[in-house]
């Protein structure tokens, strides 16, 4: 996560998930079903406050 705070009211944010594009299992079960983890993502959020 990066955030940049241009002024009191205005603000950036920007997240990046799974940096590494990383394959990972978040379970498996007993018929060896596996649930894989997200895939990389981005993310900007623009905020103002008013």
């Amino acid at each position: 996560m990066a955030r940049y705070q241009f002024a009191p009211q205005l603000s950036l944010q920007f997240n990046v998930d799974n940096l590494f594009d990383k394959w990972y299992y978040t379970s498996v079960n007993f018929n060896e079903q596996v649930m894989w983890g997200t895939p990389r993502s981005y993310r900007a959020t623009l905020e103002y406050k008013f």
